[in-house]
């Protein structure tokens, strides 16, 4: 596994980052999205999100801490894929309801 170490924030006037985030990989599809990024990315509120966890209606999660909960943007765009259809008829087909 490629662990990369990006800085996230500087601190001014020096080259050390205050703040380093660790990805699997260097591209932008393995980035972490917070629980209130992908709120905002599908234009729902959070007590959504957390439906789906408990559910497991949603996209995978990743569970970085008690209370932080963290999605892989490409776990993210696949399930939005997996949920993509040209027409209802299709979507009936596969039985996911709206």
């Amino acid at each position: 596994m490629l662990v990369s170490i990006r800085p996230v924030i500087s601190v001014p006037g020096t080259n050390c980052p205050a703040e380093t985030e660790m990805q699997d990989s260097p591209t932008k599809s393995d980035e972490f999205l917070s629980d209130a990024q992908l709120c905002e990315l599908m234009h729902v509120v959070p007590r959504t999100t957390a439906r789906w966890r408990v559910s497991g209606d949603g996209p995978p999660f990743v569970r970085a801490g008690a209370s932080r909960v963290l999605y892989r943007r490409s776990d993210v765009d696949a399930w939005l894929a997996a949920r993509t259809f040209p027409h209802r008829a299709a979507e009936m087909s596969q039985g996911v309801a709206a």
